[in-house]
């Protein structure tokens, strides 16, 4: 049996002490984290850098309110909770598990703080090699990660971006809750996981950007009334992501791949399109004869006039376009659109959308409802998942708003289920004005609601770490984000890797008279470096000091080469733009020491306390961060 926890009950920081003391102590029990942390670094040399780690910053339980252990049981006792000695008991799980906890490296990896959702989980990925869109499972991507870039977004530059996948870790099986969204699609993560939400008013200039977890979600939901929603039900999505223009193919060729996903089937010696209404009849022979595709119409000949309608396609597998239809499926549940026509033009793949639609879309109009409903200008059938997750990614392509549900009890042929996708066009008035709010300052993105959100169970699950932005896109354009105290893990790999780096305590004092502690890591030349800046903390408000952090660690690592005359340290120990190194080398014994520094570097006592020769303007430099 492990010995997880060992509690130190402390008066550091008491009235009356004096604060450099316990600032001190308080430098002491980091050191002893660190050497604890060294220790675990030499059991486990496997153990992924911290910037490669998965692990983001979270913001500390202290600020949080009540932990989650004292929630649940104040929550199971029920009224007995305001009795004075539960209350009492209740305070000491608060102060012993909901106030500063230390964990170490195996601890941090346990807890599942990071980018935690179930390794089925699919996110909106290009390929290296290709140049292409792919949506992959997350653990699709445990081995073969950095082959591939994650559409991101870049909060400081406005704008989409695609940044290397520079890590990947397994967190087990954990216990994840489901959430439904205001798109009809399903969200399963971590309760520790955040997502980025839109917090203020909806009118401009009025609204913020925040960060709110899967839990908070949960709790949110079951405080408001069914049907009501705040900011605190807000989540940011994708409205339109880059098209590629990464292949080219002609309309024809993108109009017959759609309406065969459609319409479509092959046997051993026979390649169909079904249709048999007039108009979609000639855009079927003029697209087939721009491809030089011969072939013989039969019409319907059953109870209805579409029954039997349809056009056998000649040539086989000795043409070229009828060999590729045949590649997109044999039946209407393992159809699929040709992945590669996704990252043509925008006007390639509303082509490919159109011909889908033309063959298995129901366009309303407004006499056929007895409510019309001008905002939906078409509804997409399929009972592919594969084909339904291209339909989506396409939509996101072409900028249409679109809203999904997988029907059971369809009363049309067959008992499986059907996917049906609701596209949006400018006459849905609610959605335009979301897309509209945001549009000036963060084009391309729009904010949806989480409609239900609850536990559901456990899952294995997995979590990847992006560089740079430190966010991506999940399969339906969800946009989501990559702490625990980490400043003593980075000083001890750096230890290992011969740099003699130390936790260090910075603090400012409150407008309330009250201090707040931050830990960063401080170098041997006494320079600062933050790791919770780095892994996310304040995103995106901060992103000019991110980028100034991420300057600095590219300095020292050249000045450590310097004075080691040019010796060879990994770059991917920095962090910063050096992460795509990682793949290469992070299986390398790093407690193999590499450079000692000399004594010149001035490796400082902790009984020094260096921050009284610190100014202001020399803390806003080092990172000093707000609310910690």
């Amino acid at each position: 049996m492990s010995l997880r926890f060992v509690l130190f009950d402390l008066t550091l920081f008491a009235q009356g002490n004096d604060p450099k003391e316990s600032r001190k102590d308080l430098g002491w029990l980091l050191e002893a984290l660190t050497q604890r942390n060294q220790a675990y670094l030499k059991e486990n040399p496997n153990t992924p850098l911290l910037y490669q780690s998965g692990v983001v910053y979270e913001r500390p339980q202290q600020f949080q309110g009540l932990c989650p252990e004292a929630s649940v049981l104040k929550a199971a006792l029920g009224p007995m909770a305001n009795d004075p000695q539960v209350a009492d008991a209740l305070e000491t799980v608060q102060a012993a598990l909901g106030g500063e906890r230390f964990r170490d490296i195996g601890r941090i990896l346990e807890n599942g703080s990071g980018d935690c959702f179930p390794l089925s989980q699919k996110i909106i990925v290009r390929s290296k090699s290709t140049g292409q869109y792919e949506l992959l499972a997350i653990g699709e991507l445990r081995h073969v990660y950095s082959a591939y870039e994650a559409l991101s977004y870049n909060f400081s530059k406005c704008e989409y971006e695609f940044k290397d996948i520079i890590g990947f870790v397994d967190k087990g099986v954990k216990a994840v809750s489901k959430a439904r969204l205001s798109n009809g699609t399903d969200l399963v993560a971590t309760d520790n996981h955040q997502f980025w939400t839109l917090d203020g008013g909806t009118n401009r200039n009025k609204w913020h950007l925040g960060m709110r977890s899967m839990g908070e979600y949960v709790e949110a939901m079951k405080m408001l009334p069914r049907g009501r929603r705040t900011d605190r039900s807000r989540i940011i999505q994708a409205t339109r992501i880059p098209a590629l223009d990464a292949v080219k193919k002609s309309p024809a060729e993108a109009y017959i791949a759609g309406i065969y996903a459609a319409e479509g089937s092959r046997s051993d010696g026979h390649t169909t399109i079904g249709q048999h209404k007039p108009v979609f009849r000639a855009k079927i022979e003029q697209s087939l004869a721009e491809l030089g595709v011969s072939s013989r119409y039969t019409p319907g000949h059953g109870a209805t006039p579409g029954s039997g309608a349809e056009y056998r396609l000649h040539g086989g597998q000795k043409s070229a376009v009828v060999a590729g239809l045949r590649e997109q499926g044999m039946d209407s549940f393992d159809k699929r659109f040709p992945q590669e026509m996704l990252s043509a033009d925008a006007a390639t793949v509303s082509k490919l959308l159109e011909g889908h639609g033309d063959g298995d879309a129901w366009r309303p109009k407004d006499r056929e409802y007895a409510h019309p409903t001008p905002g939906t200008s078409a509804v997409y059938a399929t009972s592919s998942d594969q084909l339904a997750e291209q339909i989506r990614l396409g939509l996101l392509i072409t900028g249409r708003p679109n809203w999904s549900t997988l029907v059971q009890d369809h009363q049309g042929e067959g008992d499986s289920p059907i996917w049906r996708i609701h596209e949006y066009n400018e006459n849905a008035s609610k959605l335009q004005n979301r897309i509209a709010l945001l549009d000036e300052e963060l084009p391309g993105l729009t904010y949806g609601t989480v409609r239900n959100a609850a536990p559901f169970g456990k899952a294995h699950v997995g979590c990847i770490e992006v560089e740079g932005n430190h966010n991506f896109f999940l399969a339906d354009g969800t946009l989501v984000k990559n702490c625990d105290n980490v400043a003593s893990w980075r000083a001890a790999e750096l230890r290992q890797n011969g740099i003699a780096a130390s936790p260090y305590i910075t603090w400012r004092k409150r407008p309330d008279g009250g201090m707040t502690y931050h830990v960063l890591v401080r170098w041997p030349d006494n320079t600062l470096e933050d790791p919770s800046l780095l892994l996310g903390m304040s995103q995106p408000e901060r992103a000019a000091d991110r980028q100034e952090e991420i300057r600095k660690n590219n300095e020292r690592i050249q000045m450590v080469k310097d004075r080691a005359g040019k010796k060879a340290l990994p770059t991917h120990v920095v962090g910063g733009d050096h992460h795509r190194n990682h793949h290469r080398n992070h299986h390398r014994n790093f407690s193999q020491p590499v450079f000692t520094p000399t004594d010149e570097w001035g490796m400082v006592d902790l009984d020094r306390d260096l921050d009284e020769s610190f100014d202001e303007a020399m803390l806003r430099h080092t990172g000093l961060l707000r609310g910690r």
